[in-house]
């Protein structure tokens, strides 16, 4: 699983990595970025499943963020985590479909309980995707890798990488 964390402040990236047992939850790959408009370059490259962002960064606040996150990824859970507990930016988050909402100073117990239904989401959804291939005949272990939210799948004309949802591998096979 990836995780994006996107804060302008190191420190804050630094505590989100060192708050949680991430060990608990399995095998994950971070990467990190400043602003919005990073977070934005990155996800386009490597789809993450998950980011865990500030809302006021300079160049692209956090909320624009997600909405553009959202609009080109819906899969990819969000979460925002703001030191202004204001009921606009929950209004708004929510509109936006991000995954929660959550005011700093976080603790590491409010944060493991998020990510524990979220880490959760992501996981019942990859498991029907897995459950949609096997059905599609597109399971077997030689056939397909995952990579993000991209299947590599090895055919007989080549190889094809595409989006990670069984509709569109069907469409694009």
């Amino acid at each position: 699983m990836l995780i994006l964390i996107v804060d302008d402040e190191d420190i804050f990236r630094r505590y989100l990595l060192q708050v949680i047992d991430w060990q608990h939850y399995g095998e994950f790959r971070f990467l990190e970025a400043a602003n919005g408009r990073q977070a934005l370059a990155l996800a386009e490259k490597v789809r993450p499943d998950l980011v865990l962002a500030d809302i006021e960064m300079p160049l692209m606040n956090g909320l624009d963020c997600a909405a553009e996150l959202k609009r080109l990824q819906p899969e990819c859970e969000v979460v925002l985590i703001s030191a202004h507990d204001q009921f606009a930016y929950a209004q708004a988050a929510l509109k936006i479909g991000i995954a929660d909402f959550l005011v700093k100073p976080v603790d590491g117990q409010a944060l493991t309980e998020c990510l524990d239904t979220v880490i959760g989401r992501i996981r019942k959804r990859q498991a029907t995707w897995r459950a949609q291939y096997q059905e599609d005949g597109l399971a077997e272990a030689e056939h397909f890798a995952r990579e993000g939210s991209f299947i590599h799948y090895r055919g007989q004309g080549g190889t094809a990488r595409v989006e990670a949802r069984p509709h569109s591998i069907r469409r694009e096979l």
